[in-house]
């Protein structure tokens, strides 16, 4: 079965061991996560190389892209989560923990408002 998923590969932090997200820039969110070995199948043919997953062990993602000057999904950053709020990239792994539980929740506590706002955004 050849995969189909697109998404720059995450790890949440660097001693998360095996353990990788494929978060989507189209939905802000996480489309999959689990080990590499668990992963590599549900991806695009295009993308199933070593070097994403390898990027993602040293910088955080496996995006191109990312300079020391825009360190935007490095490690100790954050993501846009569902338009909603800020995802501090320490909860990335519980989201997708509460996620893998219930596809339903919120997870509003896991969030951080925009700087612009006061409340993270309702779902």
């Amino acid at each position: 079965m050849s995969g189909h998923l697109r998404g720059t590969i995450v790890k949440p932090a660097p001693d998360s061991g095996d353990f990788y997200v494929i978060w989507s820039d189209n939905s802000d969110g996480p489309v999959a996560w689990g080990s590499r070995a668990y992963l590599t199948p549900l991806l695009d043919e295009a993308d199933r190389t070593a070097d994403r997953f390898d990027r993602a062990d040293a910088t955080g993602s496996s995006a191109l892209w990312p300079t020391t000057t825009d360190p935007y999904l490095r490690f100790g950053q954050g993501l846009i989560y569902d338009q909603r709020g800020w995802l501090p990239r320490e909860n990335l792994a519980a989201l997708c923990e509460r996620l893998t539980a219930d596809q339903t929740d919120p997870c509003t506590d896991l969030l951080q408002p925009f700087d612009d706002e006061t409340e993270v955004r309702a779902p």
